[in-house]
């Protein structure tokens, strides 16, 4: 596994399975923002949800115990009712999507492990060669010539801009300021 990490098999072997585990994971985290915004939506002290509060947080526990009790009354809050029973499906939904998502990458690590014991040494070589190695290799040797562009660049720009001016514009510089100076010679009554 030092030589061959887990990764490198799993890109190799098992990319499918592994958007699989991804999805699930952002499913379960797509779950968990879920019951946060539907907390933050109903808590607050005349929210639906602030009887099932305990210490400003709250649980699923919290809110089935709290449904009991308000189902026990005479005449429930239905907003009461039903915000507690929303987030009581969306803790069991939570609940599920990580289920599914650790049973996914469970799965995954089982036949991540087993795909171990059929490399062959073809394989094995292939997988240090080509995807661990020539990968580093490539992406070294791109980020290099990245380098050594962006240096000739810089470089070109430097000597664009010395010799942005070419040899017959300074030619004719000097001759407008070689007529200037034989002006004020000649004024001065200096003549050549």
């Amino acid at each position: 596994m030092d030589l061959i990490p887990p990764a490198l098999i799993v890109a190799r072997y098992f990319a499918d399975e592994q958007v699989r585990v991804d999805d699930l994971h952002a499913e379960a985290e797509a779950a968990a923002r879920a019951i946060g915004e539907h907390v933050e939506e109903h808590s607050g002290e005349e929210g639906a949800l602030a009887g099932a509060m305990e210490d400003e947080k709250i649980s699923k526990t919290l809110a089935t115990a709290r449904l009991r009790e308000v189902k026990r009354e005479d005449k429930p809050d239905p907003d009461e009712v039903e915000a507690l029973e929303r987030l009581i499906q969306l803790y069991a939904d939570e609940k599920s999507a990580k289920v599914a998502a650790n049973e996914a990458r469970a799965d995954l690590d089982q036949n991540t492990l087993e795909k171990y014991g059929d490399l062959t040494g073809a394989d094995a070589k292939e997988l240090v060669l080509d995807d661990k190695w020539a990968a580093t290799v490539r992406d070294r040797i791109a980020d290099e010539a990245n380098a050594l562009t962006l240096a000739l660049v810089a470089r070109i720009q430097q000597l664009g801009e010395r010799y942005a001016e070419t040899v017959g514009v300074l030619d004719a510089e000097l001759e407008e300021l070689e007529a200037k100076v034989a002006g004020h010679l000649a004024e001065m009554g200096v003549a050549e």
